[in-house]
Protein backbone atom coordinates (compact mmCIF):
# COMPACT_ATOMS: atom_id res chain seq x y z
CA UNK A 1 0.00 0.00 0.00
CA UNK A 2 1.34 3.42 -0.86
CA UNK A 3 1.23 6.32 1.55
CA UNK A 4 -1.15 8.14 -0.81
CA UNK A 5 -3.64 5.26 -0.79
CA UNK A 6 -3.32 4.80 2.99
CA UNK A 7 -3.81 8.54 3.48
CA UNK A 8 -6.84 8.54 1.18
CA UNK A 9 -8.54 5.83 3.23
CA UNK A 10 -7.52 7.05 6.69
CA UNK A 11 -7.44 10.84 6.61
CA UNK A 12 -9.87 13.70 6.36
CA UNK A 13 -13.44 12.50 6.74
CA UNK A 14 -12.19 8.89 6.44
CA UNK A 15 -9.63 9.22 9.25
CA UNK A 16 -9.89 6.38 11.73
CA UNK A 17 -10.75 8.39 14.80
CA UNK A 18 -11.31 7.16 18.32
CA UNK A 19 -15.05 6.97 17.60
CA UNK A 20 -14.59 4.88 14.45
CA UNK A 21 -12.15 2.54 16.17
CA UNK A 22 -14.48 2.26 19.19
CA UNK A 23 -17.43 1.44 16.93
CA UNK A 24 -15.38 -1.20 15.09
CA UNK A 25 -14.27 -2.73 18.41
CA UNK A 26 -17.89 -2.83 19.62
CA UNK A 27 -18.94 -4.69 16.47
CA UNK A 28 -15.95 -7.06 16.65
CA UNK A 29 -16.71 -7.88 20.28
CA UNK A 30 -20.44 -8.33 19.70
CA UNK A 31 -21.42 -5.44 21.96
CA UNK A 32 -24.49 -3.42 21.06
CA UNK A 33 -24.00 -0.47 23.41
CA UNK A 34 -21.21 1.59 24.92
CA UNK A 35 -22.40 0.45 28.35
CA UNK A 36 -22.10 -3.23 27.40
CA UNK A 37 -18.65 -2.61 25.86
CA UNK A 38 -17.44 -0.81 28.99
CA UNK A 39 -18.60 -3.59 31.27
CA UNK A 40 -17.23 -6.38 29.06
CA UNK A 41 -13.74 -4.86 28.99
CA UNK A 42 -13.55 -3.52 32.55
CA UNK A 43 -13.86 0.14 31.59
CA UNK A 44 -15.94 2.81 33.21
CA UNK A 45 -18.90 4.11 31.27
CA UNK A 46 -17.43 7.59 31.78
CA UNK A 47 -14.20 6.58 29.98
CA UNK A 48 -16.12 5.30 26.97
CA UNK A 49 -18.30 8.42 27.05
CA UNK A 50 -15.27 10.74 26.90
CA UNK A 51 -14.07 8.83 23.81
CA UNK A 52 -17.54 9.03 22.25
CA UNK A 53 -17.70 12.80 22.88
CA UNK A 54 -14.16 13.24 21.50
CA UNK A 55 -12.99 14.76 24.79
CA UNK A 56 -10.03 12.36 24.78
CA UNK A 57 -8.44 9.62 22.73
CA UNK A 58 -7.31 6.19 23.92
CA UNK A 59 -4.50 5.92 26.45
CA UNK A 60 -1.61 3.72 25.32
CA UNK A 61 -3.05 0.79 27.26
CA UNK A 62 -6.54 1.28 25.84
CA UNK A 63 -5.15 1.66 22.31
CA UNK A 64 -3.41 -1.72 22.74
CA UNK A 65 -6.66 -3.25 24.03
CA UNK A 66 -8.64 -1.86 21.05
CA UNK A 67 -5.96 -3.11 18.66
CA UNK A 68 -6.21 -6.58 20.21
CA UNK A 69 -9.99 -6.61 19.82
CA UNK A 70 -9.64 -5.55 16.18
CA UNK A 71 -6.74 -7.91 15.44
CA UNK A 72 -4.54 -4.97 14.48
CA UNK A 73 -1.04 -3.92 15.40
CA UNK A 74 -1.06 -1.78 18.58
CA UNK A 75 1.50 0.63 17.09
CA UNK A 76 -0.88 1.46 14.25
CA UNK A 77 -3.72 2.32 16.62
CA UNK A 78 -1.35 4.35 18.81
CA UNK A 79 -0.17 6.32 15.77
CA UNK A 80 -3.79 6.91 14.67
CA UNK A 81 -4.51 8.35 18.14
CA UNK A 82 -1.50 10.62 17.83
CA UNK A 83 -2.71 11.73 14.40
CA UNK A 84 -6.05 12.65 15.94
CA UNK A 85 -4.29 14.64 18.69
CA UNK A 86 -2.00 16.47 16.25
CA UNK A 87 -2.43 20.24 16.18
CA UNK A 88 -1.15 20.76 12.63
CA UNK A 89 -1.74 19.09 9.29
CA UNK A 90 2.00 18.34 9.05
CA UNK A 91 1.88 16.55 12.41
CA UNK A 92 -1.26 14.65 11.42
CA UNK A 93 0.31 13.59 8.14
CA UNK A 94 3.47 12.43 9.91
CA UNK A 95 1.51 10.26 12.39
CA UNK A 96 -0.64 8.81 9.60
CA UNK A 97 2.57 7.88 7.79
CA UNK A 98 3.84 6.15 10.96
CA UNK A 99 0.52 4.28 11.22
CA UNK A 100 0.82 3.14 7.61
CA UNK A 101 4.43 2.01 8.05
CA UNK A 102 3.57 0.03 11.19
CA UNK A 103 0.55 -1.59 9.49
CA UNK A 104 2.66 -2.46 6.42
CA UNK A 105 5.52 -3.85 8.52
CA UNK A 106 3.39 -6.46 10.25
CA UNK A 107 4.02 -9.85 8.75
CA UNK A 108 1.00 -12.15 8.75
CA UNK A 109 1.54 -15.43 10.59
CA UNK A 110 2.88 -18.33 8.56
CA UNK A 111 0.68 -21.29 7.76
CA UNK A 112 0.09 -23.26 10.92
CA UNK A 113 1.01 -20.34 13.19
CA UNK A 114 -1.04 -19.85 16.30
CA UNK A 115 -1.99 -16.57 17.95
CA UNK A 116 -1.61 -16.47 21.72
CA UNK A 117 -2.95 -13.81 24.04
CA UNK A 118 -0.15 -12.84 26.41
CA UNK A 119 -2.63 -11.47 28.96
CA UNK A 120 -1.52 -7.85 28.62
CA UNK A 121 -4.43 -5.63 27.57
CA UNK A 122 -5.39 -7.88 24.70
CA UNK A 123 -2.12 -7.74 22.78
CA UNK A 124 -1.37 -10.74 20.64
CA UNK A 125 1.85 -12.65 20.23
CA UNK A 126 2.05 -14.74 17.10
CA UNK A 127 4.28 -17.77 17.30
CA UNK A 128 5.62 -19.61 14.31
CA UNK A 129 7.98 -22.49 13.87
CA UNK A 130 11.05 -21.71 11.85
CA UNK A 131 12.56 -24.48 9.82
CA UNK A 132 16.09 -24.19 8.55
CA UNK A 133 17.04 -26.01 5.42
CA UNK A 134 20.60 -27.11 5.05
Amino acid sequence: MTFASYLATRSGEHMETTIKLLDAAKVASGCTSDYQFAKQFGLTVQTVSTWRQEKSTFSDEHAAMIAGILGREPGEVLALCQAQRAKTEAGRSMWLRVAMLVAAAVIPPAAGAQAHNNGETGSIIRSTQCQLSA
